[in-house]
């Protein structure tokens, strides 16, 4: 298992879940939208979710929204 983290540049929340995951030495990608306004709303609106960072738990054949960087935080607290 690894984590998606799609992300826009300067963006804090998104810079401390990579820290997050890495503080974990959990597996992750990185997606960077940048700040093409455009892109990010229709990802946003993909995954109905509001803010950036996004984070996404990837499995063999599945995606499964976490949510954000606090949901990100919750989530690894209880998988233990």
């Amino acid at each position: 298992m690894k984590y998606v983290l799609l992300v826009r540049e300067e963006c804090d929340y998104c810079d401390m879940a990579v820290k997050l995951l890495e503080n974990n030495s959990l597996a992750y990608e990185l997606v960077d939208v940048g700040r093409d306004l455009l892109t990010s709303h229709e990802i946003k609106k993909a995954f109905d979710w509001q803010t950036f960072p996004i984070v996404l738990e990837k499995t063999e054949s599945t995606l499964k929204l976490v949510g954000g960087y606090s949901d990100l935080e919750h989530y690894l607290e209880h998988a233990e």
